[in-house]
Formats: structure tokens, C-alpha cells, sequence
């Protein structure tokens, strides 16, 4: 009861965020993480659970604890342990964090039963090695928690390789049932006074943990111009994304800006809801106050909050030299350029196809499968040079995948929807134009030059000794 037979995945590097974060809002906080084995995979996990144990003030002690009790004195919780050194020792914590494993819900059963889905001995979803996000339905799709226990960035990209398979199953409808979203009718400001609302995010504690946040509210409402400068929690969130758009109606403003993080992923929103309000959405501005100061500056607050202020003074001043800009279209080339002949490559230039475009596959070396050529059968027993060779037949048999081998890309040009690549090709030179582009080209293997590796021939790496059973 309360074991299970996997991994979860997730507990260790949450536990080392939270105690990173906590460090971050307390330095004197001492922190004492016990475990069984720290299992940081995933890339750059390793690196973040140095950083934490790096920490003043922080143990990571490998064993196995109970809880004894409460101090009835202190209240505090008594905790027993042991180690290999010291042997059984007890300690007091005023706070004690539980960092658990992943089970799947019982709503998981009666999802399953409902569409016929066939779960594997844990309770997730019974997936294959060639495709893990299928289930034994067809046309039904698994991403995030449903899969197995996953960690948000994971859950993020089976969603998007789920929906893109869905969209092969869907190819014949796309573009059929989809509406212009209608706005308000654009007002021209262009000859009005600047009236610039100034909206400063906390984003939960990565901005103010670090930054005087009213404080810069109130710096902002001395600039010339600023008429309206109020905090908010998530400014990305549904409801303070139609604040701003209500305040910019209410209050009159005509520009706005945005401190808070990175305009590379939430910028569209915040234009739309300048849209939202009769506003250009060109007059909106961002101020990057999370990536380019909180989190560079965590350790220097009353500067980072100085410096905050100073991004927020050039973006007001940025925003009143900001005029109207109207978009058009430029015709997209329908052609993708997927560089890596490996399964990745194929898989996704399989996918394209599938969903009726032209794709040019590049491959470096002589024939297609990178790795896998190497790799014969998977903990499952799936037999790997099986799929391998029906996966290479499928996309030499696929009319719109053209396949150029022993390739190397010498130059590239243009624009998003538009590039041109040139590649050297079995001595010929082609040029390609292409709307969109996949790098799928894999990662090297590791030569060691450690444990008498290349010295003695009974020492292998895993590929190695995997070709040596499969012979």
C-alpha cells in the first residue's frame, strides 16, 4: 500500500525548485531534503539540483525517515532518520514538506472504460514504443498525465505532438469552419496627447520577490504622459488581460505599457487587448522587467528595482513616439525543410506530408535512420530495425517527401514563410525554398576517453554491447 513500481519523474527537481524558491524569499531558511536517490533526469536537471545543494544552509541526506511526532513544547515535528556515518538521529523542523509521488486519479478508470481505452498495469494509458501518444482506440490521442507521470514542459509537447496527429485526421477539414474574429472599429489617436496606462506584473512572486513592485507603480505615474499606472498579479491571466482593456476605455488611454516578463510568448496577447479597447495594437509596449532584471538580479533588489524603474521610464518614453501600424499578407511557401534523416526527421516529415504538404527531408549521411540504426530491440522487446525499415520504405513511398542524402546546408536566406536553403547534395548543388523549417538532427554519442575505454576490449558503451547481443 503506497508503493508503486515507477518512477514518477517529477518529485526531486520539484522539491529542489521549491527549495530554491524558498532560499530566494528567505536566505536564512534552513533546508534539510531527505531521499532514497535523487533522480534529476532531463536536460539541465542535474545542473539545477548542484545549484541547490550549492545553497547556504541546505542538507540533502540520502535515507529513509519516519516522523516520530510533535514536540508538545516547540510544536515543532520530530523527525527520525539514519545515515551510513552517524547512524539513527532525530531532529526537530518547524515545517515538514512531503514530496509525493504521482498516482492516476480514479477518474482515470472511468475515462477509459468510457471510450474503451486500455490502460497499462499503473493506471495510465497502455501506450506502444513507436507512438506513445496513441491508444488502442484509433483516432484517440494521449498527452500529459494521462501518458504516465510527466512534468509540465513534457505535458507541453506530447499536447502539441497529440494535436499535430489529430490535424493528419483532420487535414480535409482544415480552413472549413473557421470565423474571423470580428474587433471594435479601430479609432484613430494618432493626433491625440499621449494617454499612457502603465501596468506593472508581479507574475506570482518571480517579479516582486525581487522588485519593489509599487514602488514602481508609483514611479511610473511621475512620467511625463502617464495618466493611469496600476500592479497586477498575473497580467497575462483572462481577467487582467480584459482590465486592461475596460481601464484603457474608462481611463481614455491611447498607448500602453507592460512591465513584466519576455514579449516573445505573451506580446500577442497584450496587443489584442489594445485591439479589444479601439486601439492599434502597435501601441502597446513592453518593459522586460522579469527575464532582464528580477531574475538576473535577485540577489540585488533595491538596484533590480532601481533598474526596473529605468525600463520603465524608456518604455513610457519609446511609447509616445509609437504610431499606428497596419499588417497585410504575404503569400507563405507550403513547402517544409525537416534537416535529419533519423526517426525524429522522418516521423515529422511523415506528418507533414500526411496533412498535404511538400517536405524536403536532408540527411548528412549516406542512408536514412540515424541512430536507430544502431539500436535493434527496446526494454519492451519492440524490435527497432523492424519499425526502422517500414518507417524508411513509408517515406520513400510517400509522393510528396523528397529525400536528399549525404547533404550539407551551406547557406540560408530569407524569411519566416519565405526562405531559401542551399545545400550540396552527392556532389550537386540544389537550392530550396521552403516555408518552414524542422531541425530534427539529433545529438552525437559520447567517444569516452575515460575507463580504459578504446584501450581494452572488454570495455563497451551500451550501443556497443547492444550490437554484440544482437549478433
Amino acid at each position: 500500500e503506497g508503493e508503486n513500481s515507477y518512477c514518477s519523474g517529477v518529485c526531486c527537481t520539484y522539491t529542489q525548485k521549491q527549495l530554491i524558491l524558498t532560499k530566494g524569499h528567505d536566505e536564512g531558511v534552513d533546508c534539510t531534503v531527505f531521499h532514497n536517490d535523487i533522480r534529476s533526469h532531463g536536460k539541465d536537471f542535474e545542473r539545477y539540483f548542484e545549484r541547490a545543494e550549492e545553497l547556504p544552509g541546505t542538507r540533502f541526506i540520502r535515507s529513509y525517515v519516519s516522523i516520530v511526532g510533535e514536540n508538545p513544547e516547540t510544536k515543532n515535528v520530530i523527525v527520525r532518520y539514519s545515515t551510513f556515518d552517524d547512524g539513527v538521529k532525530e531532529e526537530e523542523f518547524d515545517m515538514v514538506v512531503l514530496a509525493v509521488g504521482l498516482n492516476p486519479p480514479a477518474e482515470f478508470k472511468a475515462l477509459a472504460d468510457k471510450f474503451q481505452i486500455e490502460l497499462n498495469a499503473h493506471g495510465f494509458n497502455k501506450t506502444n514504443d513507436a507512438n506513445p501518444l496513441t491508444t488502442n482506440q484509433p483516432g484517440i490521442f494521449v498527452s500529459g498525465a494521462f501518458q504516465g507521470p510527466t512534468d509540465i514542459p513534457e505535458a507541453v509537447f506530447t499536447a502539441s505532438g497529440a494535436g499535430t496527429q489529430c490535424g493528419e485526421f483532420l487535414d480535409y477539414r482544415r480552413g472549413n469552419l473557421a470565423t474571423e474574429r470580428i474587433y471594435p472599429e479601430e479609432r484613430d489617436v494618432s493626433q491625440e496627447e499621449p494617454r499612457i496606462g502603465v501596468f506593472v506584473c508581479h507574475c506570482g512572486a518571480n517579479i516582486s520577490s525581487v522588485v519593489n513592485v509599487p514602488s514602481a507603480v508609483e514611479y511610473a505615474l511621475s512620467l511625463p504622459n502617464v495618466v493611469y499606472a496600476q500592479e497586477q498579479l498575473f497580467s497575462c491571466a483572462t481577467n487582467s488581460a480584459q482590465e486592461i482593456t475596460e481601464l484603457a476605455k474608462e481611463k481614455g488611454l491611447n498607448r500602453v505599457v507592460l512591465a513584466a516578463c519576455s514579449p516573445r510568448t505573451l506580446e500577442p496577447l497584450f496587443r489584442d487587448t489594445l485591439r479589444e479597447a479601439g486601439l492599434n495594437q502597435y501601441y502597446c509596449e513592453m518593459a522586460n522587467i522579469r527575464e532582464h532584471c528580477s531574475w538576473v538580479h535577485a540577489k540585488q533588489k533595491d538596484e533590480a528595482t532601481q533598474k526596473a524603474k529605468d525600463l520603465i521610464r524608456m518604455s513610457v518614453a519609446r511609447t509616445r513616439h509609437l504610431e499606428p501600424l497596419q499588417e497585410f499578407d504575404l503569400d507563405v511557401n507550403p513547402t517544409a525543410l525537416v534537416v535529419g534523416g533519423g526517426i525524429a526527421g522522418m516521423t515529422c516529415a511523415l506528418s507533414i506530408a500526411n496533412q498535404g504538404h511538400e517536405v524536403q527531408l536532408v540527411e548528412k549521411a549516406k542512408d536514412l535512420g540515424g541512430i536507430a540504426r544502431r539500436l535493434h530491440t527496446t526494454l519492451e522487446g519492440m524490435d527497432v530495425q523492424t519499425y526502422l525499415n517500414d518507417l524508411i520504405r513509408e517515406v520513400y513511398n510517400n509522393p510528396l517527401i523528397h529525400v536528399s542524402h549525404e547533404a550539407t546546408i551551406t547557406d540560408v536566406a530569407g524569411y519566416v514563410g519565405n526562405f531559401t536553403t542551399t545545400l550540396e547534395s552527392e556532389g550537386r548543388i540544389k537550392e530550396i525554398k521552403h516555408g518552414a523549417s524542422v531541425l530534427a538532427i539529433g545529438a552525437d554519442v559520447y567517444q569516452p576517453c575515460e575507463y580504459l575505454y578504446g584501450e581494452n576490449d572488454k570495455v563497451l558503451t551500451h550501443l556497443e554491447l547492444g550490437e554484440e547481443i544482437a549478433k
